[in-house]
């Protein structure tokens, strides 16, 4: 099944167990890439972003917003 991630969906990374908002999804340059609002005890930019491709192999939904807010 594939993954369909939306702007204001709570996800998980499994490896790390950081959580994550999504606040955009961009298609630049042939690539759609993900702005990612990190929490916990993450040193890196925030917002930071992760290529679609990368997000759909290392994350998981954890809460998705309501379809009338898409």
């Amino acid at each position: 099944m594939d993954k369909t991630f939306k702007i204001g969906d709570l996800i998980k990374f499994p490896d790390s167990g950081y959580l994550a908002v999504i606040l955009d999804i961009a298609t630049e340059y042939n690539t759609t890439n993900a702005t990612l609002w990190i929490s916990g005890d993450y040193n890196g930019p925030i917002p930071t972003y992760m290529s679609m491709g990368m997000l759909k192999r290392r994350a998981v939904i954890m809460s998705e917003v309501p379809s009338a807010n898409r």
